[in-house]
């Protein structure tokens, strides 16, 4: 007697992202139920459409906008693990919140995303805030130098070299303080990496600012490559949660 196909599947872990407290922004590539061919309004976009609209899940509506049609990623369907994702073409390609007040004072960022390349002007921004001269920044961002950075005020710290044209699973964690070295968490597909940057950095309470996804808001920092999901708590998540966040991400895009 063979066993019923229904068996053999594992079963669905019921995670959702919103059970852990704080979550700040959600964006979910896969739910095309978030993204329409217009700012407001508009309809759902088919495969290969441009998204000018991508919602935020985490409930508090920090949606993303992109005005300017040559400037919109595109959705490719079912790219990885039968999913769609977005792809961003390292020129222009920006979706960018309205203005959000949050001081962020520490943060717990996770990515999973294909790169291409480094990016534009090698400064490729996966997830950024804009750039201001008190220290407010908070980017996740790739470097020149092949690495997955994160910019949480003005230095930042830096993990190993990543793998292009490979889609990767990438966490960083800031508990707020001011060292570089041992302030900056990094996991890459789920194993600890340490930051290759040390000494001290300044941290300072953001003003209002706007976000995006795929480049800095005022441009100039293009992603090159596919953006899968972005899930943003505003603290430190814990070890068990992070390991919960861990393997939903990891079941869900095939790692």
């Amino acid at each position: 007697m063979s066993m019923n196909p229904r068996l053999l599947r594992p079963a669905a872990s019921g995670f959702n992202p919103r059970r852990i407290a704080s979550l700040f922004q959600w964006y979910d590539g896969s739910d095309r139920a978030t993204m329409f061919d217009a700012t407001t309004g508009g309809a759902a976009v088919a495969d290969d459409g441009t998204v000018a609209r991508w919602e935020d899940k985490s409930g508090n509506g920090y949606h993303l906008t992109q005005d300017t049609g040559g400037n919109r990623p595109a959705l490719r369907g079912a790219l990885r693990n039968g999913r769609s994702v977005l792809e961003y073409d390292g020129a222009n390609s920006n979706l960018v919140s309205a203005s959000i007040t949050n001081e962020l004072n520490a943060l717990s960022v996770f990515a999973v995303f294909f790169a291409n390349t480094i990016g534009q002007n090698n400064l490729g921004s996966i997830w950024a805030n804009n750039i201001n001269s008190g220290g407010g920044q908070r980017i996740l961002r790739l470097q020149s130098v092949t690495s997955i950075s994160a910019l949480f005020g003005t230095n930042d710290g830096r993990s190993s070299a990543i793998t292009l044209s490979a889609f990767t699973r990438a966490h960083t964690f800031w508990s707020g303080g001011n060292n570089r070295a041992t302030d900056f968490e990094f996991l890459l597909n789920g194993s600890a990496e340490a930051s290759i940057t040390s000494g001290t950095m300044t941290v300072a309470a953001a003003t209002p600012e706007t976000f995006s996804v795929g480049n800095r808001p005022l441009g100039g920092r293009a992603f090159d490559g596919y953006i899968a999901e972005v899930l943003v708590y505003d603290r430190l998540l814990s070890s068990s949660e992070r390991v919960a966040v861990d393997r939903y991400l990891s079941g869900k895009w095939g790692f």
